[in-house]
C-alpha cells in the first residue's frame, strides 16, 4: 500500500475453504500477502461492474415496455395468469410461477425473462374517508 492508504483487516469468514487455499496460493507464487492479492481482485472486479451496464438489459425493456402497452388486451384471456414474454411475445403462460418458470428456463436457458401476473391496469378509485359529526 502506498502512504496515505490505511488498510482494514482481511476476515475471509463464511468463505468456502477451497477458494481461501486457492487465494492464498495464488498470492504466494506471486509473493505478495493474502491481503494485497484479495485487494487487487476486489478492486479488478468493482472496476468491471463499474464499467458493465447499469440498466437492464435492453430486450427485457422491451418485453416489458409491449407488456404495458398490451396489458388490457391479454388480460381478457390470460387475467390472473402469469405470463412469459420473449421478443414481444406471449411464449407461455400458467396460473402458477414456479411450472411456468421451470418451462420457461428449460427452453430458453438461464436468463432474464419477463414473466408477469396479467392482471388489467387498474384504475384510480377515490373513497371519501368517513366525516365525524362532533358538534
Amino acid at each position: 500500500m502506498t502512504d496515505g492508504q490505511h488498510g482494514a483487516t482481511l476476515y475471509l469468514r463464511g468463505l468456502p475453504e477451497a477458494v481461501v487455499r486457492e487465494a492464498k496460493a495464488r498470492a504466494a507464487r506471486r509473493g505478495i500477502t493474502l491481503t494485497a492479492y484479495v485487494a487487487e481482485i476486489l478492486g479488478r472486479a468493482a472496476a468491471a461492474d463499474e464499467d458493465g451496464p447499469a440498466r437492464p438489459d435492453a430486450k427485457l425493456e422491451a418485453d416489458l415496455d409491449w407488456y404495458r402497452e398490451h396489458r388490457d388486451r391479454l388480460a381478457a384471456c390470460h387475467a390472473g395468469e402469469y405470463l412469459a414474454i420473449v421478443d414481444q411475445q406471449v411464449i407461455d403462460h400458467d396460473h402458477e410461477f414456479a411450472p411456468l418458470a421451470r418451462r420457461v428456463h428449460e427452453r430458453f436457458g438461464k436468463r432474464a425473462i419477463v414473466m408477469p401476473k396479467c392482471v388489467p391496469e387498474g384504475r384510480i378509485v377515490r373513497l371519501p374517508s368517513p366525516r365525524i359529526d362532533r358538534s
